[in-house]
């Protein structure tokens, strides 16, 4: 039976970079329309796919044919190469199909990606941007030779005919299977292109800021142990707006405890980091270099979706967290790559992740749920450059949290503000769907309570 999908709706968009050699490119895509064709049933010569064939650069606005096609295909095909991580263009269209992808996967953490990396050319040198690898296009069944030779080649030796179409039979099928589950949302309206940032490279902002800003906000200060009940009861700014209590718990329904794992501005010169993303104390920490720290950032973001939040450092955990009767439907580790250069902040971290998965139990209680995300600044060029060290040093400090299939509950590159929005909004929605399997049901004590108020009419 053919797979049925929406009427006009693409199954795929081929992104690629401009300045590539156009011919194969064009090759694989009538290879991989044909495919995609025979395994949904589709007409011959049915428009399936897109690809831009203009030789001329992009403009300044989009055409409405390649608007159309990024905004309401069914899955997206990078084909990766050392000239496409360096387009910003590629990158724009990246970062619209992954806020699509990013609200389907908040209302499904297990669904299968419909953007799928293809490694095109292979990287002699450094690997791709880890907002790639994080998804690059693979599994078992792959041929072997396309790993290490990357799919041009295989398309242009003869010697590898009949791994290249093995390779795109199965791209096709996983295409054709994403159509089939329809889960994408698509978007009305195509955002204008200046506005969209590129998910490999950003404008540059950091020397228009200013070494010191005027009238920074109010820095929240960390929450120990021992004052978490005053916090949380206290008309602190950083008190939970959401009120909604129960009874049997005594808890928020909804709450976040944001972790600030940061250097300050002291340790930032010890280790001669760049002091300008920091300040006095950890929870100052500005890795966008904004004008409010990070931290109170998040609590905006949750605070607008109905969450109440508490934003504290790693120092003040408290250690009776995983216990707590208060306990926290969400703990979301804000993390400076940094800080795990400071042998205390390596073993603040490991010991956390040590205390098992969201699903053990310490004591009887179970562990909160745990969110990491990582700010990659593309305007920090200090970061970036050290960002493979840094990253594997956070690996070893998390092994727990830095693994696993989740990936909604792990957001590493995150390359500005608007993604950092966007990936934390997915985390809360994810925090509120697992809330309605995990909480106790509150029922009414025993007891007569009247008649049901039943409205008459007049």
């Amino acid at each position: 039976m053919a797979t049925q999908r929406p009427a006009s709706r693409l199954y795929f968009f081929l992104s690629y970079a401009r300045e590539d050699d156009p011919e194969p490119i064009r090759r694989l895509f009538k290879d991989l329309s044909s495919y995609v064709r025979d395994y949904a049933g589709e007409a011959t010569g049915a428009e399936v796919g897109f690809l831009d064939v203009r030789s001329t650069p992009w403009g300044a606005v989009w055409s409405d044919r390649v608007a159309h096609g990024v905004a309401e295909c069914a899955a997206f095909v990078a084909l990766v190469s050392p000239r496409y991580v360096k387009s910003e263009y590629c990158g724009k269209e990246w970062a619209v199909f992954a806020e699509r992808q990013r609200a389907s996967l908040a209302n499904d953490p297990e669904d299968p990606a419909a953007l799928l990396p293809v490694q095109w050319i292979i990287f002699p040198q450094s690997p791709p941007p880890r907002v790639i690898t994080d998804l690059q296009y693979s599994n078992d069944q792959l041929p072997e030779a396309y790993g290490q030779k990357g799919l041009r080649q295989l398309l242009r030796l003869r010697k590898y005919a009949n791994e290249y179409e093995e390779f795109v039979e199965l791209l096709a099928q996983q295409i054709v299977a994403i159509a089939g589950r329809d889960r994408v949302p698509r978007l009305s309206e195509v955002p204008r292109l200046e506005n969209i940032p590129s998910v490999f490279l950003a404008p540059r902002i950091i020397e228009q800021v200013p070494q010191q800003r005027e009238a920074p906000a109010a820095v929240p200060e960390p929450v120990a142990a021992a004052d978490r009940e005053r916090v949380l009861d206290s008309a602190s700014p950083i008190v939970p707006i959401n009120n909604d209590v129960s009874a049997a718990e005594g808890v928020p329904s909804r709450g976040v405890c944001f972790v600030v794992a940061a250097l300050d501005a002291k340790q930032a010169g010890v280790i001669n980091r760049d002091r300008r993303f920091y300040g006095d104390v950890p929870v100052a920490w500005s890795p966008y270099l904004q004008e409010r720290p990070l931290g109170t950032f998040a609590s905006d973001i949750a605070k607008k979706n109905e969450f109440g939040c508490v934003v504290t450092d790693i120092e003040h955990l408290p250690a009776e967290l995983a216990a707590s009767g208060r306990r926290h439907d969400l703990v979301v580790f804000l993390i400076d790559l940094w800080y795990t250069r400071v042998e205390r902040g390596h073993e603040r971290l490991h010991d956390y992740d040590a205390s098992g998965t969201e699903v053990a139990t310490r004591n009887g209680s179970l562990l909160p749920m745990t969110g990491v995300m990582v700010p990659l600044s593309a305007n920090d060029d200090q970061t970036q450059n050290q960002a493979e060290t840094l990253d594997h040093r956070l690996r070893q400090s998390m092994p727990n949290r830095m693994s696993g299939p989740d990936t909604v509950l792990r957001r590493t590159s995150v390359v500005n503000r608007q993604s950092f929005d966007g990936d934390l909004q997915a985390m809360l929605e994810r925090a509120r769907n697992h809330a309605f399997t995990v909480r106790t049901p509150v029922h009414r004590p025993p007891g007569h309570y009247g008649e049901r108020p039943i409205l008459r009419g007049p």
